[in-house]
């Protein structure tokens, strides 16, 4: 029997379309629905359901299911915690790309979402989160072989997207299955910064010209930032960033933003928000700020990009993926390998974590092949073809250049 779509159901009602063997696919921190999840783990008939998800919010009755396992992409305590208790939790090691890309390919069977209540046309907001979790679920919904549940949450704002990219919504006709649930939104509690964040925060003030772009991170140091820059004269900053916190609202408000940039010009771009339940209350219906999936994000195109990076400013835990490498002018490629898929005899995909070989570049055809080891293949050739040309001096001297994690990628993915 085909279930007609935006079917209202009850969190347990909604649980009970999960197969006892299945996959399934959910958001990060905001974006998983907490009432689905709690009944998921009440069931006993589950003997191998996969989810897909990241950064969990709180320790789900379905971690000591043991007919549940989970792939994160994000570890944090509540992962850590588990994973040293001994439930079946796994490391998925790549970046938001990567993850987005492996809901693409994978297609699991339910795709899961929270969402704000519909407006008066219908039209469900993704809110806080348009993470690697939108793309797979919106694609959920056109596929009549799978499933695509939205939780609706009260609380969740209605935060606008890049029309183009989907506006970070999706209709209720779309819809399969719709779950209301309000559950209180997670929030991060306010870090007081030490003397040495703010000694550090100051030191990276000092550095940024007006009119930077700014990527702003999680942690006391951005947030010592944020609040410097939007106490001291100048201003006119963009925001093109992974998360919106607590100093890219306070930017705003004291005026500092004028989002003069050449990638989404006038706008505060993002994948989420993350923060404080006042930066919640902002956000609602604000049309200055904007949310959308990752890679327009991550990696801009074309000549605004090559503009957006001379401008940006990292402001976080991690460097930033908008930056260029040192020294080569050239995008860097993710610092975590992104996952392989393969199918055994079967047709089951799994997961294989070696290493991809890097992206070619045309400088790469400047320098001399270099053999690895002489057990595997270089460059896409085999070793015994370069062991027809001498190694000269010069091809030596040339090979020194190259760099050196080139040949751990190619011993790595088994070439």
């Amino acid at each position: 029997m085909t279930m007609p779509k935006a079917s209202r159901l009850d969190p347990a009602a909604a649980v009970r379309l999960i197969h006892p063997r299945d996959s399934v696919i959910a958001g990060f921190a905001a974006g998983q629905p907490v009432g689905f999840l709690e009944a998921l783990g009440e069931r006993t008939d589950l003997e191998d359901v996969v989810l897909y998800t990241g950064l969990l919010l709180r320790p789900y009755a379905l971690l000591q299911n043991p007919g549940v396992r989970v792939v994160s992409g994000f570890f944090g305590p509540i992962e850590r915690m588990a994973r040293a208790a001994g439930v079946r939790v796994g490391y998925l090691p790549a970046d938001f790309n990567g993850l987005e890309h492996l809901g693409l390919r994978l297609k699991p069977r339910v795709a899961l979402a929270v969402t704000s209540p519909p407006d008066r046309d219908g039209w469900l907001s993704f809110g806080l989160q348009a993470g690697a979790n939108y793309r797979p679920f919106v694609e959920a919904t056109r596929d009549p072989e799978r499933l695509a549940i939205a939780e609706v949450n009260p609380r969740m704002p209605r935060v606008d997207g890049i029309p183009e990219l989907g506006g970070n919504r999706v209709h209720t006709s779309e819809v399969d299955v719709l779950v209301e649930h309000e559950a209180d939104l997670v929030t991060l509690p306010p870090e007081e910064p030490s003397a040495e964040d703010l000694a550090i925060a100051q030191l990276v003030c000092d550095r940024i010209q007006p009119a930077s772009i700014l990527q702003f991170g999680i942690g006391a140091i951005p947030d010592a930032i944020a609040r410097i820059l939007a106490e001291r004269a100048g201003g006119g900053f963009g925001i093109h960033t992974e998360m919106i916190s607590d100093g890219v609202m306070r930017l705003h408000e004291a005026g500092k933003v004028t989002n003069r940039k050449p990638l989404y010009d006038g706008f505060t771009v993002a994948t989420f928000a993350l923060g404080s339940q006042p930066l919640y209350h902002w956000l609602d219906g604000n049309p200055s700020a904007d949310e959308h999936q990752w890679r327009p994000v991550d990696r801009p195109r074309g000549a605004g990009r090559r503009r957006c990076r001379r401008r940006a400013t990292a402001l976080g835990h991690r460097r930033s993926r908008v930056l260029r490498q040192r020294g080569t002018g050239r995008p860097r490629r993710p610092e975590l390998p992104l996952s392989q898929i393969h199918r055994d005899r079967r047709g089951t995909a799994h997961l294989d974590h070696r290493i991809p070989l890097r992206a070619r570049h045309p400088r790469d055809d400047a320098a001399p092949p270099r053999p690895v080891r002489g057990d595997r293949a270089w460059r896409g050739g085999p070793v015994g073809a370069h062991r027809q040309g001498a190694a000269t001096g010069a091809h030596r001297a040339g090979a020194s250049r190259l760099p050196r994690r080139a040949a751990g990628i190619t011993r790595a993915a088994g070439c």
